[in-house]
């Protein structure tokens, strides 16, 4: 995903979505190896860059065009 530049959404195990955001940078490093040299355990740190409004912003300029919308609409 970070070789490709491109930018992907950030979703949490419960469906929560962060917005879009791409991969500046991946460290990992590995450690508690088995007997034949894998490691057992790999951690790594991302770092990501927003590349999109926050969803509140994003869904409170919704709000106002559909409440203008609604507004300009003959009763």
């Amino acid at each position: 995903m970070a070789d490709t530049g491109k930018a992907w959404s950030l979703i949490d195990g419960t469906g929560t979505i962060y917005g879009m955001f791409v991969i500046e940078e991946i460290t990992q490093s590995k450690s508690y190896f088995f007997d034949d040299g894998a490691a057992r355990q790999i951690d790594f740190t991302l770092k990501l860059k927003r590349t999109d409004e926050s969803l509140s912003e994003m869904f409170g300029d919704l709000s106002k065009q559909l409440s203008d919308l609604r507004g300009a609409l003959p009763l």
